[in-house]
């Protein structure tokens, strides 16, 4: 993988012509019946997912807390579910969705954490400012900073109004500022459910790449999500899915139905892409 994180997902696009990131969030209630809920055999079903899904993304985004749910097992599965991918799927880029930040010093603990289990990106918290930001991009890796969120109440914080305008169009200001800062693209976290947002955002941030969850289970808009996805330069959006591949099956068929999810989906948004 080379230095440059976001070089590195659009020759993962180019490779493999899809945009697509499979979410590794393992539910043991969700899972296949041939599945125990033992770490084993989730590192078993979440391999199997990778490896019938490699040619079919751009790369793969681990949700941290369900990982952390599994006591300290959890760290070490999430630590050979990326060693996997790197191993066999150079190629392919892994965001840690950890929705990290902290003051400073803290931070560069976080920032530790995620250099230490082979993540190339994070999800961040932008708003204890750039100074808490400078440890993840020092340690190398890409940031995408939370700017609308796909979940209903988002609304409440990310919504209020800040100089007439809704704060995460001053989210989408600072990612666009903090790039130049930090010689870097800073992408943003644009939740499929509001759709309204999307144009207002792009505007602001015409070079951020968005990482857009929520076009699977949550139901998201994935039309809008592809036509303001795309940066002004033509970078490619990263459209998320996780449910909605991971738990295509519930047989012992699981991972070819992954791949056919994967692949409907890859399709759809490549003819969306114009």
């Amino acid at each position: 993988m080379g230095k440059d994180f976001w070089n590195d997902v659009n020759n993962a696009y180019e490779k493999n012509r899809s945009a697509l990131i499979v979410g590794l969030d393992p539910i043991i209630d969700s899972m296949p019946s041939t599945i125990s809920n033992s770490v084993v055999d989730i590192e078993i079903f979440l391999t199997d997912i990778i490896d019938s899904t490699s040619d079919l993304v751009c790369g793969y985004k681990p949700n941290l807390a369900f990982y952390l749910a599994l006591g300290k097992n959890g760290i070490i599965l999430l630590h050979n579910v990326i060693e996997h991918i790197k191993t066999d799927y150079p190629e392919l880029v892994v965001i840690i969705d950890g929705k990290f930040n902290d003051v400073s010093h803290t931070a560069e603990k976080y920032s530790e954490f995620a250099k230490s289990l082979g993540a190339d990106a994070v999800t961040l918290n932008p708003y204890l400012g750039k100074d808490t930001l400078a440890p993840f991009m020092n340690k190398g890796l890409a940031i995408i900073m939370l700017c609308v969120t796909s979940n209903p109440s988002f609304a409440d914080l990310e919504c209020l109004m800040v100089d007439n305008e809704p704060m995460y169009l001053s989210v989408a200001e600072y990612a666009n500022r903090w790039s130049e800062q930090f010689g870097s693209r800073i992408g943003l976290v644009v939740g499929a459910t509001h759709p309204e947002v999307f144009g207002k955002i792009r505007e602001k941030a015409p070079y951020s790449p968005f990482l857009i969850p929520g076009i699977g289970v949550q139901g998201g808009d994935i039309e809008k999500s592809v036509r303001y996805g795309i940066t002004q330069d033509s970078f490619p959006p990263m459209i998320v899915s996780a449910r909605s591949i991971l738990y295509a099956s519930s047989d012992e068929d699981y991972a070819q139905a992954a791949r056919d999810k994967a692949q409907k989906t890859k399709l759809k948004i490549n003819s969306l892409i114009k």
